[in-house]
């Protein structure tokens, strides 16, 4: 009988030690479990974030691919313009430059008609100047012999 009572003690033992293990086991299920559906609604969580992300991303790359291709479609109007633009002012200055020419060379024609005339004009003065003196020695020869 001792030993039967003893062997019921081991038994008894045994079985608390093992309820004591199960309910460990179960409380750390029970903590693994609970740590388990934190992270499940986590990375659901994270999943929805990447899925808005993903759509946000694709609309910004889509926007960008639209804005860039308008910058490319204005840059190409915009150089087009400055090349129009840059012929025009080739084609002006060019116009002007013949101008310039023109009118220095008319200027020169002007100067030395000017100078000629100016010489005429020296010349015609001399020559009165000579004939007033002729006349007025003519005059002064009349009045002396009236």
């Amino acid at each position: 009988m001792a030993q039967l009572q003893q062997v019921i003690v081991e038994v008894e033992s045994e079985r608390d030690k093992v309820e004591s293990d199960l309910n460990t086991i179960e409380s750390a299920f029970a903590d693994l479990y609970h740590r388990y559906e934190q992270l499940r609604l986590t990375v659901e969580g994270f999943k929805k974030n990447e899925a808005t992300w993903k759509t946000e991303i694709e609309d910004h790359v889509q926007k960008l691919d639209k804005q860039e291709q308008k910058y490319r479609l204005l840059k190409k109007h915009v150089e087009g313009k400055l090349e129009e633009a840059n012929q025009k002012v080739e084609k002006v200055s060019k116009v002007n430059q013949n101008e310039i020419t023109w009118l220095k060379a008319a200027l020169k024609r002007a100067e030395m008609k000017v100078d000629s005339l100016e010489q005429q004009l020296e010349q015609k003065a001399k020559e009165n100047k000579e004939l007033t003196s002729i006349c007025d020695d003519l005059f002064r020869a009349q009045d002396s012999a009236k």
